[in-house]
């Protein structure tokens, strides 16, 4: 199974990422078991760019997702020119959408060119 992170403005899908679901990176397992979610870590960033994911569980949907990733295989998607609203949705390769939320308040917490960070709907 491989996770995908699939970022949509509403004028289309501008980036997607994928993450490889096993592993070992850095000489440990590449995902762990959290006390409320799941993380995923290593050094050099996958194909896809991706060096970190956090899935934290919430209550009444309070869920956070955080993924970071450096070097030249990120997608090139100028984030500071996302337009409301964004569609973030993390999709497994075998069981369709697992997790998503949808930010259409403008403007977002933060958004640069490298960042973009919002609370979702």
């Amino acid at each position: 199974m491989t996770t995908f992170f699939v970022c949509d403005d509403g004028s289309g899908v501008r980036a997607t990422v994928m993450v490889p679901s096993g592993g070992i990176c850095d000489g440990k397992p590449c995902w762990k078991d959290q006390k409320k979610g799941f993380s995923y870590k290593r050094k050099t960033p996958t194909a896809g760019g991706i060096t970190q994911v956090q899935l934290v569980a919430g209550v009444d949907g309070k869920a956070k997702i955080a993924v970071k990733g450096k070097g030249t295989a990120l997608p090139d998607v100028p984030l500071a020119s996302l337009a409301s609203p964004v569609t973030l949705q993390i999709r497994s390769s075998n069981a369709g959408i697992c997790f998503g939320s949808t930010f259409s308040f403008p403007p977002a917490v933060k958004s640069t060119a490298e960042q973009f960070k919002d609370k979702g709907d």
